[in-house]
């Protein structure tokens, strides 16, 4: 071996002796790092990327954080006054895009001498001619990267343990941030833990019903604030004793009977239902409540929550109904007995009443033609008030005997099926001498055939009713009738020209008796029963009858299924 070969070779060793020397240093400062407290991780970070600055001899230090294409500056180091922390760069702008790439440390010690084609962000016109970097894992995934740079070049290219040391660093930075989010996620757990404790003790508390806790022994560990207002007790003299306490016999030894049975069994008789029991308060006031009982497992320990409302006004307003009951039960059969007898007395004075005057109203009509002799002028006109006062009060009785029919449903529908067409032709052929002495002009617009299934008796009474009102109180006037179909009903409207019925009255002239303005009525006559009898009988069909107006007059609409 000759002198040049021993001087290559002393040459190697101390190069190796030197770098062996500077690892141990900068091995000295990382388990010094490691070793030391830091109240936070930036103080940890920082002291990392001074320290590194010096190992690497480098001007600018960074810790990044990486989302997506987003390079994020979480910490730094550096002698540029405008990289701070926050500030984000498109991944591909930077030479840490090859680190994420690669999943791997780089390091150069001259960018121009390998032609990078991009130049670094933070400086867009200037080359960061020496570079190391290595990934962040946080748990198994890159996190970011931690990387040292300079605008100036390196002599050297970076060595096996300058790799190793930033290795280090990187992997050390990364047990902080996974131990500082353990740390985050575990703090942030037990504040929604804790808001969930207030949040649920809060309901518990501001319940309106009891709310206990028991264990599975049966002994109380916890009640709510309405407990107290309920039962009495103050939460220190029930906490540890058994909830039989709040039971009067022989519901507390029912009570422990009931958990024994279930854990021997696994058969629930109250676990998930509610039920209706008796309660005892501390002054021995024994009082209804309602109780649901449910089961929480935690582990090999089951406790049970019992929910307690006191139903004592429940069960009054209930008592107090039923007795209301019996007494309205009381009342509605005093008033069918009653009404029963209205009915009977009615058609008893009808028939009474109906036979004289049937038979009154026939002599004054056989007086009327001269059946029986002459008569004078003055004569006949006491006679034809006579008729036509005998009639009117044959035509009350009539009336007042189908309206109570009606009322007690007396009454069977014949349903048969016709022609409404027919049936107003009819009607109005009926009507219309009656319509001419009022100078009314009678018109139906019903062109087509309309086959209806009703009781044809029934419905032409109720077209009579409703024409006759329309010719007596539409003086010179027109009556008209038309129809509609709509979704399996028939719309029947009679509409008149006369003076339209106050909105007041339209609900009204449907009842008994009642008629709009009586100086007109005494002078058309009418005894005040046609509106309220349709419409019962229209009601008997199934259907409807209302009113309604406008400016031309007045509409009855009646409905009859189809």
């Amino acid at each position: 071996m000759n002198k040049k070969e021993n001087g290559s070779i002393e040459s190697n060793l101390q190069t190796q002796a030197r770098q062996l020397a500077e690892y141990s240093i900068n091995l000295k400062q990382l388990h010094r790092i490691t070793t030391s407290h830091y109240d936070i991780i930036d103080d940890l970070i920082n002291d990392y990327l001074e320290t590194g600055l010096k190992i690497f001899r480098m001007t600018t230090g960074i810790v990044s954080q990486i989302k997506g294409r987003d390079y994020i500056v979480t910490s730094t180091r550096s002698d540029l006054d405008f990289l701070k922390p926050g500030l984000k760069f498109d991944l591909g702008d930077t030479y840490c895009k090859v680190v994420v790439d690669q999943n791997k440390t780089i390091a150069f010690k001259s960018a121009a001498r390998i032609k990078l084609e991009k130049m670094h962000p933070i400086e867009p016109n200037e080359l960061f001619e020496s570079y190391i970097s290595a990934p962040i894992y946080l748990k198994g995934k890159i996190y970011g990267t931690l990387n040292f740079s300079s605008k100036e070049s390196r002599d050297n290219d970076f060595q096996m343990y300058e790799y190793e040391t930033i290795d280090l660093m990187a992997e050390s930075i990364g047990s902080f941030l996974t131990l500082k989010q353990a740390e985050d996620e575990r703090l942030l757990a037990l504040k929604q833990l804790k808001e969930s404790e207030i949040r649920n003790r809060t309901i518990i508390d501001t319940a309106v019903d009891v709310i206990i806790t028991i264990d599975s022994n049966g002994y109380i560990e916890s009640v709510n604030k309405a407990f107290e207002e309920v039962f009495q007790y103050k939460p220190g003299e029930v906490t540890g004793k058994n909830v039989s306490l709040l039971m009067p016999d022989p519901y507390r030894d029912i009570h422990d009977r009931y958990i024994r049975n279930y854990f021997l069994s696994g058969i629930p008789k109250i676990i998930g239902s509610g039920r209706e029991i008796v309660a005892q308060k501390k002054d021995g006031t024994i009082f209804p409540i309602e109780l649901s009982i449910s089961e929480m497992r935690f582990g090999d320990e089951s406790k049970f929550t019992g929910i307690i409302r006191d139903i004592t006004e429940r069960k009054n307003a209930v008592d107090r109904i039923e007795k209301q009951n019996e007494e309205l039960n009381r009342k509605n059969e005093e008033l069918r007995s009653l009404d029963q007898m209205k009915d009977n007395f009615i058609s008893t004075v009808s028939h009474e009443l109906r036979t004289p005057l049937t038979s009154i109203k026939g002599s004054i009509g056989l007086l009327l033609n001269e059946s029986v002799g002459k008569i004078d002028v003055e004569g006949k006109e006491f006679l034809d008030i006579c008729y036509r006062n005998t009639d009117r009060l044959i035509r009350l009785i009539n009336d007042l005997l189908d309206l109570s029919k009606l009322e007690s449903m007396d009454i069977k529908l014949k349903m048969t099926e016709f022609d409404l067409k027919d049936l107003i032709n009819d009607v109005i052929n009926e009507l219309e001498p009656f319509a001419g002495k009022h100078n009314a002009e009678l018109n139906s617009e019903i062109i087509k055939r309309t086959l209806l299934n009703a009781d044809r008796d029934r419905i032409n009474q109720v077209l009579i009713n409703l024409f006759s009102n329309g010719i007596k109180f539409s003086e010179g006037g027109k009556v008209s009738v038309s129809s509609k179909s709509s979704e399996n009903r028939l719309f029947i409207i009679v509409s008149d020209t006369g003076k339209p019925i106050p909105v007041n009255m339209k609900d009204k002239i449907f009842e008994k008796f009642v008629q709009v303005d009586n100086s007109l009525t005494r002078k058309v006559g009418g005894t005040g029963l046609g509106l309220s009898i349709s419409r019962k009988i229209v009601e008997q069909h199934g259907g409807e009858l209302w009113l309604e107006t406008d400016n031309s007059g007045n509409n009855f609409i009646f409905t009859l299924p189809v």
